[in-house]
């Protein structure tokens, strides 16, 4: 199974923003660049056939994107929302393991909380940069893109 663990794009900026933590939108950078950058990343890579998705305005934002590019719908999965467990996005995984390849669109510091829970028992040290896209295939890191490499 191809796992593609995603971080949401660029966000307005949360103290200045006006309203909930969830509601939080894209910019107009973060739209153009995911936009850019999955157009590019498809070229390289399958496309996923279920986009998983958190609840806040901004990685429903960008999961749109890449579903729309892929021609499937996406899914928001509330259990992914910011503060969620590695254990959530274990568990969204094994959800959808019979999917050939899935994208999950989330937050910090969970997903890289979960990539290195996955390929190496918590012993791995990243951080997803917005935008960065980790592809996995089973429990191995196959790469882990920023998002200024794929535009």
């Amino acid at each position: 199974m191809i796992v593609y663990l995603i971080r949401h794009g660029h966000a307005e900026d949360r103290e200045t923003f006006k309203g909930s933590d969830i509601d939080r939108p894209l910019t107009q950078k973060g739209t153009d660049r995911a936009s850019a950058a999955f157009k590019n990343f498809l070229k390289k890579f399958d496309p996923p056939k279920a986009v998983i998705t958190s609840g806040a305005v901004r990685s429903v934002e960008t999961a749109s994107i890449l579903s729309e590019l892929c021609g499937v719908k996406y899914e928001i999965v509330k259990r992914l929302n910011p503060g969620a467990d590695i254990k959530d996005y274990i568990e969204t995984i094994s959800d959808w393991r019979h999917a050939e390849v899935i994208a999950i669109v989330g937050h910090e510091p969970e997903l890289s909380g979960a990539v290195s829970f996955i390929t190496s028992g918590g012993y791995l040290r990243l951080t997803m940069k917005k935008g960065s896209i980790c592809v996995l295939d089973g429990s191995v890191l196959v790469d882990l893109l920023q998002q200024k490499a794929l535009l």
